[in-house]
Order: structure tokens, then C-alpha cells, then sequence
């Protein structure tokens, strides 16, 4: 059994992901990640995926494994990664009523922290998510800032494959990224 975890921005093109009404970014994104999730069931024996439950490219990678494995043979699992239990807690409503369905999605729930908030926890639980995969799919907009970046930077520094899925003037495209990039 392999295992490949999510990382990626809260938002593309400058707007958050909306399950009720998804921008056009944000539905080609969905469309083209969900061939990557098949891609890795199919092609890497993926059979376990971890979301870290944030805002964004988490929500949509857990719904990706829901929509794949509803075809697939194989069991595939998903574990939802909460940096800290009042993760949601100052979230809109609309938001945590997502993050109520996208754990519902998942086989397992775990606090990787406890409570309260502290920034570095998102790290903690980024490297936690990074720690228990093979492989790590990035939607990442190549700026050497922020939690992903920090999450492809540790996964590197772990020699694990990270899978960078970036937007192009044609859509989304993919490459793997070296120990170096």
C-alpha cells in the first residue's frame, strides 16, 4: 500500500474554492486533479490519501479520492489531517459546514496538535502528512513562500516524489519536482 498526501493554496486566482459555485479555475483544477488521483490509484498503487482539512486544495483533493474510489476496485482509504482541534472555529458557517462534509468523506479524522492556535501547526501537521506518504501532490503557484512551499521543502529534504500541479495560460499541467527545485 502507498500513501500520497495533498498540499496547496487556499486560493486559485485569487478567490477561495466555493462548492456551490466553483470559479472556472477552480472547476478546471478539479477536473484535471481528479485524473491525477486515478493516475495515482491506477498507475503508483496509491490506496491511502491524507488531506490536511484546510480551506482550498485540501477540500478538493479529499473530494477527488471520494469521486475515484466510488469507481475503483481496490479499498482506498483517506485520513483527514487537523492541525489542531478549533481548526474550523472562527471559520464562516457555509466553510465549516464543508469541512464538516469533507471529514465526512474520510475514513479517519486525527488532531496531529492540540489546542489552541499557533501558526507553526500547520507545519507540524504538513510534515506529519508529508512523514506518513510516498508521495506528495502540490498545487503550488511556484512562489518560495508560504505553507507549501514550506511543505514541498520538507518533503524534498525527505527525498519523497512531489507531484507539482501548476496553472499554465492552457490549463493545468504537471511535473515532478527534483530533490534541488
Amino acid at each position: 500500500m502507498y500513501t500520497a498526501c495533498f498540499t496547496g493554496h487556499r486560493k486559485i486566482g485569487g478567490e477561495y474554492y466555493n462548492r456551490v459555485n466553483p470559479s472556472a479555475e477552480w472547476m478546471l483544477l478539479k477536473n484535471y486533479l481528479d485524473s491525477i488521483v486515478y493516475f495515482f490509484m491506477r498507475d503508483h498503487n496509491v490506496t491511502h490519501f491524507i488531506t490536511g482539512l484546510a480551506i482550498g486544495v485540501d477540500m478538493l483533493g479529499a473530494e477527488s479520492v471520494a469521486l475515484c474510489r466510488s469507481f475503483i476496485k481496490t479499498p482506498i482509504t483517506l485520513t483527514g489531517a487537523m492541525p489542531f482541534p478549533s481548526q474550523r472555529k472562527k471559520w464562516p458557517k457555509p466553510t465549516r459546514d464543508h469541512w464538516h462534509d469533507t471529514c465526512s468523506l474520510c475514513n479517519e479524522v486525527v488532531s496531529i496538535s492540540a489546542d489552541p492556535y499557533h501558526p507553526t501547526k500547520m507545519q507540524i501537521r504538513n510534515e506529519w502528512m508529508v512523514d506518513q506518504s510516498n508521495y506528495v501532490i502540490a498545487i503550488w503557484d511556484s512562489r518560495m513562500k508560504g505553507g507549501t512551499w514550506n511543505c514541498i521543502k520538507y518533503a524534498q529534504s525527505k527525498d519523497k516524489p512531489v507531484l507539482h500541479l501548476v496553472h499554465t495560460n492552457q490549463g493545468w499541467a504537471h511535473n515532478w519536482l527534483s530533490s534541488g527545485d
